[in-house]
């Protein structure tokens, strides 16, 4: 089968249902797939819990995190805890706008 874009993306794009979602603590997910998730995410228009806490994602991935929920409308709560997230990386999250919008943990 021919994905438009990458398999991540036509996975949670193409699931309807899909308003929660857990990563949790998976500590072989690489920065790269961190950065495909979050793109995937940011065409979503229906994920409401986005749970990737205890994961490896630091300020680069923060960055990325930014892009996401400055796209992103819908997205509720987004726990962040463990990720390894700096107070760089908070800034550069609150710079984009999305962190005074909304509630999140980390």
């Amino acid at each position: 089968m021919q994905y438009p874009y990458n398999k991540q993306e036509y996975c949670i794009n193409s699931s309807p249902g899909l308003q929660e979602l857990t990563l949790s603590a998976n500590a072989g997910i690489s920065p790269n797939a961190w950065t495909r998730l979050f793109v995937a995410v940011s065409a979503n228009s229906r994920l409401r819990v986005l749970n990737i806490d205890y994961n490896r994602i630091g300020d680069y991935g923060a960055g990325c995190l930014a892009v996401m929920l400055a796209a992103n409308k819908t997205l509720e709560t987004l726990d962040l805890e463990g990720t390894g997230i700096s107070d760089f990386g908070g800034q550069v999250m609150g710079l984009v706008g999305c962190v005074a919008a909304r509630m999140y943990y980390w």
